[in-house]
C-alpha cells in the first residue's frame, strides 16, 4: 500500500505545482505563487520523508523476502530429503510385505506338513499297535513251535533209542522172524507212528509256493493226505503234507512252522510220522 500512497502523493504534488503555475500565470500574483511554492516544497519534503520511510520498509521487506527465500530453499531441501526417505521407507515396506507374504506361505506349508506328519504319525502308531499285536502273536506262535520242537526232539531221541534197541534185538534173533523194522532190502512195510522212517531226498523245491517234491521209497508206504516230519541229524526241519504221488516221487506241501532255510534240493532226511 505504501508505493500507491507515494504515487498518489507525487501526483498531488504535481497537481499542486501545476495549479500554482496556472494561478501565477492567470493572476500574476507573485506572493501567492511564492506561498504555493513554499507549500509545494513542504509537500515535497513530506513526500521525501514518506519515500525514505517507504524505502526503509522496502529494504526490510527485501530482507524478509530473502529470509523467506532461504527458508523456502531449506524447506525444499527438507521436502526432497523427506521424499527420498519416504521412497526408501516405501521400498522397505514393500520388501517387508513380500517377506511377510513369503513367511505366511512358508507357515502355511509348515502347517500342512505338520498336519500330514500328524496323520502319518497316527497311521504309524496304528500300524505299530497292529504290528505289536502281530509280533505278540508271532512270539506266542514261536513259543508254541519251540515247545513243539522240543517235544519232537524228545520224541525223536526216544524213538531213536527204541530203533537202536529194536535193531539190536532184530540182529540177535533169527533172520526168518518177522520184524516191524526191516534193515536192508526186503518187502514193503509201513513204519509206525512216532518212529523214524526211511531216508528220502528232496528232488525239487519251491519255497515261495510252499511246494516240495521228495523221493518215494517203496517201503515208506506214503499216501496222499498224510502228514510227515522231515528229520535231519535228530532235528525236525520241516513238516509236510503229501498231496500227490507221481511214480517214484511224492508231491508235498510245506506246512507252517517249517524251517525253510534248512531245505534245499538234493538234501537227504528221514521221514517221521
Amino acid at each position: 500500500m505504501k508505493p500507491i500512497s507515494l504515487i498518489i502523493t507525487i501526483v498531488a504534488v504535481i497537481a499542486a505545482v501545476a495549479a500554482s503555475v496556472f494561478l501565477f500565470l492567470t493572476k500574476g500574483s507573485l506572493t501567492e505563487a511564492e506561498a504555493t511554492i513554499a507549500q509545494t516544497q513542504s509537500s515535497l519534503q513530506a513526500t521525501e520523508q514518506e519515500l525514505s520511510a517507504s524505502e526503509t520498509e522496502v529494504a526490510a521487506l527485501e530482507k524478509s523476502v530473502a529470509t523467506l527465500e532461504k527458508s523456502e530453499a531449506s524447506l525444499k531441501q527438507e521436502v526432497s530429503s523427506l521424499g527420498s526417505e519416504v521412497l526408501v521407507a516405501s521400498q522397505e515396506v514393500r520388501k517387508l510385505q513380500g517377506e511377510l507374504s513369503s513367511a505366511k506361505s512358508d507357515m502355511t506349508k509348515l502347517e500342512q506338513g505338520s498336519r500330514s506328519l500328524q496323520q502319518k504319525l497316527i497311521a504309524t502308531q496304528s500300524e505299530t499297535t497292529s504290528e505289536a499285536g502281530n509280533i505278540a502273536q508271532l512270539k506266542e506262535r514261536v513259543a508254541e513251535l519251540e515247545t513243539a520242537n522240543e517235544d519232537l526232539q524228545t520224541e525223536l531221541q526216544a524213538t531213536t533209542q527204541d530203533l537202536v534197541v529194536a535193531r539190536t534185538a532184530s540182529s540177535s534173533t533169527s533172520t526168518g522172524r518177522n520184524s516191524s523194522i526191516n534193515v536192508g532190502s526186503g518187502p514193503a512195510y509201513k513204519f509206525a507212528p512216532n518212529s523214524i522212517g526211511p531216508e528220502v531226498t528232496i528232488a525239487s523245491l519251491r519255497v515261495k509256493d510252499g511246494v516240495m517234491t521228495i523221493s518215494n521209497p517203496t517201503e515208506a508206504g506214503i499216501a496222499p493226505g498224510q502228514n510227515y516230519t522231515l528229520v535231519k541229524d535228530l532235528s525236525a526241519i520241516a513238516k509236510i503234507r503229501v498231496t500227490e504221488i507221481k511214480g517214484g516221487l511224492a508231491v508235498t506241501h510245506i506246512l507252517p512252522g517249517s524251517n525253510s532255510k534248512a531245505l534245499s534240493e538234493g538234501l537227504t532226511a528221514n521221514l517221521m510220522r
